[in-house]
């Protein structure tokens, strides 16, 4: 783990490991950098960048509201500590939305997207329910029961299961709180035109509650070159129930960027 202090003061924690062309992971409300704990202990032929957001892991909260565009000036700092100009964004989840948020705020630092079960908003039944319960639990500071149900959900391997669920008890509620929130009220639909970086729409055949955002991908992104890929006998956890696959994915990834940008050059 190492740290940096940004512009206001905050200071945020992240891992840093691999060599070649980066990918930054951005995790989903309350787990942290341990989403991507596989990918960050086994590389391949990746760097690959995770910091946690604010007021997870040992990132301080810093002052204020955190939403997806404080998270984004988080990063491009971070990016800018580490000399790094341009990216492939990957989110996990409503993570997702952080990525999208991301390639809109910052084009020149986007590369591509790669979104892992990923949605621009939530209005689909299961969505809904699901970010009903996060804020009702984190209203209520109940993070010991969405520490459980989050490492359960996650893993069966020991080392991770607690690593989860610790950075989930150690979140800030208030922070995981206004993120549920903010992700709840944002249709990032209308936007998507404006996105021009390739999009890579990863998604479980198993997570089938997702599987209507293609629709609108291909409907609204019509700037951005979007790339369908299903991973067979898994859900929604795909960064830790089949990271390898992942890997691969990203490895193949980043030399389809470099062809893109060879094209459009």
């Amino acid at each position: 783990m190492q740290t940096f202090i940004n512009q206001a003061g905050v200071r945020l924690t992240y891992e840093m490991t691999g060599e070649g062309d980066p990918v930054v992971f951005i995790h989903p409300p309350a787990m942290g950098r341990a989403s991507f704990r596989h990918l960050l202990n086994d590389p391949g032929a990746l760097k690959v960048i995770a910091m946690d957001g604010r007021g997870h892991g040992g990132s301080s909260t810093g002052t204020g509201e955190f939403t997806m565009e404080t998270w984004c000036h988080d990063l491009v700092q971070l990016l800018d500590h580490l000399a790094v100009e341009r990216i492939v964004v990957c989110g996990y989840s409503s993570g997702g939305m952080t990525a999208l948020t991301f390639a809109l705020m910052y084009p020149e630092r986007c590369k591509g997207l790669v979104l892992l079960g990923g949605f621009p908003d939530v209005n689909s039944v299961l969505l809904r329910e699901e970010f009903r319960l996060g804020l009702l639990v984190t209203a209520g500071e109940h993070m010991r029961l969405l520490a459980e149900v989050l490492a359960k959900a996650h893993t069966k391997d020991p080392d991770l299961y607690q690593e989860i669920k610790e950075t989930a008890l150690s979140a800030n509620v208030e922070l995981v709180h206004q993120l549920y929130l903010e992700q709840k009220g944002t249709n990032l639909i209308e936007k998507l035109p404006f996105i021009d970086a390739p999009i890579w729409l990863v998604y479980g055949k198993r997570d089938k509650y997702v599987h209507s955002y293609l629709a609108d991908f291909y409907f609204h992104a019509t700037q951005a070159r979007i790339h369908p890929i299903m991973i067979d006998k898994v859900g929604h956890q795909i960064p830790t129930k089949k990271s390898e696959a992942l890997r691969m994915i990203l490895e193949r990834v980043q030399q389809q960027v470099k062809q893109f940008h060879n094209d459009v050059l």
